[in-house]
């Protein structure tokens, strides 16, 4: 075995490099650091979508979302005469006609009626249907069974349940 020059005591061999090949105090292994990993195509559309782009409006220029400008050009190309353009945006203008109707039917008659204003029917559809667009299935299905057990125990008549004598009667 051959010793190092620095120093005579260090012995070479399996598991001990020689010093001049092992890592500088002070100096990473890896100095690049961890490749970055390849960003997906829905991250890099959102990016895009978010990002600014400059446009003369009025005479002056103003920074808005490229979303806003693809949505402002198309709505320019389908006022000049693009059928493609038009026929997007009378998609669009559809599918946004639909939503609002959705919207509307699942709405309360009057948005500012309280809890105890409101039928047990109307409550219940006001709250499952709130709930069913932020809830996945199997928690909207466990919370309609609280939701039923509470109002079976608040108001048993409407499940053709007895009705318990109140504490006033005894």
């Amino acid at each position: 075995m051959r010793k190092d020059d620095d120093t005579p005591d260090y012995e070479i061999g399996y598991g001990k490099p020689p010093k001049s090949g092992q890592f500088q105090k002070g100096k990473s292994g890896n100095p690049f650091g961890r490749p970055k990993k390849p960003s997906d195509a829905d991250a890099e559309w959102r990016h895009e979508f978010k990002s600014k782009m400059i446009i003369m409006e009025k005479g002056k220029r103003k920074a808005i979302p490229k979303s806003v400008g693809y949505k402002r050009q198309m709505m320019n190309k389908a006022i000049s005469g693009d059928i493609r353009a038009a026929r997007q945006i009378a998609e669009q203008e559809q599918r946004l006609r639909e939503k609002d109707a959705e919207q509307e039917r699942n709405a309360p008659a009057n948005p500012n009626r309280t809890a105890d204003e409101m039928s047990d029917d109307e409550l219940l559809s006001y709250i499952f249907n709130g709930l069913s667009d932020t809830l996945p299935p199997n928690e909207m299905a466990k919370v309609r069974e609280v939701v039923l057990e509470a109002l079976a125990l608040a108001k048993p008549e409407l499940f053709g349940l007895p009705v318990p004598a109140s504490p006033e009667a005894i």
